[in-house]
Parts: C-alpha cells; sequence; structure tokens
C-alpha cells in the first residue's frame, strides 16, 4: 500500500446521499472526517436533471460547519452564481462550456470565495490555462456530468497530468478538484489532484469514516 505525503480534501458529494434524511448524512460525515460537502447544482439544461437552489445551501449553513463546494452545472451561470454568493457558498465552480462572460471568475473572487472552473470530459484541459490567475481550482469532471454513480473516466488521468505540470511550470497554488467515480480502486491516476469528491463511494457504504479515510490517506490498494 502507498502513502500519499499529503492528505487529499475530501467533500463528499450530496447527490448520492439519502436526502429523506440530509441532515443526519451531513453529521455521519462532518463524524467521520470530510473536509466539505460538494453541492452538484443542475437545471435540467446544461445537464438532463434538476437538483439543488440556492435554498439548499442556505439551509445547509445553518446545520454544518463544514464549507460548502457549489458546482454549478447550469446553462447561464452568469445569471445564478451570486445567489449561490449570497446563501453561504464557500465556494463556486462554473463549468467552462457554459460560460461566456470569464469576468465573473474574478467577481466571485472579489467575495472572498474560492472561485473555480470545471470541464467536462470530452474538454481539453489546456482549454483552462487563459484563466488560470483568475481561479482558485479547477474541476476535472471523470464522468460526464448529471448523474452518479457512474465509472471513473481513466483517459482523465492525462488531463491530471497535464494540468498538475502546467501548475507547477508557473508556480501557482491552484487545486485540482477531481469529480466523478472516484473511489479506493481509481485513486492510483489521483495522485496529482488535492481535492476529491466522491459520493457513490461514501454514502453507499457501510462505514463512512472508513471510506473517507481510505480516500485520504491511499493511492493504491
Amino acid at each position: 500500500m502507498q502513502k500519499r505525503t499529503k492528505s487529499f480534501i475530501i467533500n463528499p458529494s450530496l447527490l448520492s446521499c439519502d436526502l429523506s434524511n440530509l441532515k443526519t448524512e451531513v453529521k455521519k460525515v462532518e463524524e467521520a472526517g470530510a473536509d466539505g460537502l460538494h453541492i452538484d447544482v443542475m437545471d435540467g439544461h446544461f445537464v438532463p436533471n434538476l437538483t439543488f437552489g440556492p435554498w439548499i445551501v442556505k439551509d445547509l449553513s445553518q446545520i454544518t460547519h463544514l464549507p460548502l463546494d457549489v458546482h454549478l452545472m447550469v446553462a447561464n451561470p452568469e445569471v445564478q452564481w451570486e445567489s449561490f454568493a449570497q446563501a453561504g457558498a464557500h465556494s463556486i465552480s462554473v463549468h467552462y462550456e457554459a460560460l461566456k462572460d470569464f469576468s465573473i471568475l474574478s467577481n466571485i473572487k472579489n467575495l472572498g470565495i474560492s472561485s473555480g472552473l470545471a470541464i467536462k470530459p470530452k474538454t481539453s484541459v489546456e482549454s483552462v490555462f487563459p484563466y488560470l490567475e483568475h481561479i482558485d481550482f479547477i474541476i476535472i469532471m471523470t464522468v460526464e456530468p448529471g448523474f452518479s454513480g457512474q465509472k471513473f473516466i481513466e483517459s482523465s488521468a492525462l488531463k491530471i497530468k497535464s494540468l498538475r505540470q502546467e501548475l507547477d511550470r508557473r508556480k501557482t497554488s491552484v487545486k485540482i478538484e477531481i469529480d466523478g467515480g472516484v473511489n479506493n480502486q481509481t485513486l492510483q491516476w489521483l495522485n496529482e489532484a488535492d481535492i476529491l469528491v466522491s459520493g457513490h463511494y461514501i454514502f453507499k457504504s457501510n462505514n463512512y469514516r472508513s471510506a473517507i479515510s481510505r480516500l485520504k490517506g491511499v493511492v493504491n490498494e
């Protein structure tokens, strides 16, 4: 078993939790060692499904101390991001493929909120290079956005490696966040990342603490 020199930041994705017991689920991952909560916002246009609105972010901010990592999978992020900022998001990511006005990346940062840019599996990682100075993190989607429980796309490992090389070359503190198919088997491709989003693996496990601990410290099992 190979160990990392530093631990991953683990943000469980609430898309996979038991939403009928949301408060209980949040408390369970808090106690299990989660570092934040990942909230997938879907509008039925950019991706097929509908999920959470700003109200859920506001409610969550009142029941947890964990940072709220809001991922906007929406067709018009320019219109929607401010309502999530006002609701209490600690970080907000928008999709490169949906964005028309890239100035909102700096606007998010100016509010003291971590600003992120997300890319789909078919989008080249080089597409985000011009915007690195305006963001705090990049989400590399390692499944197609919109559905939980999908299989990790192994070719994503090359994108992660290329992005890490570029970040190191620039000596920037921008973090790499991985979203999709993250589990104890796919960690072997994720050593270059900083933040892992995991839903199905954590919330469908029998022991949240054990699942999160495996993700934090293990590269290969």
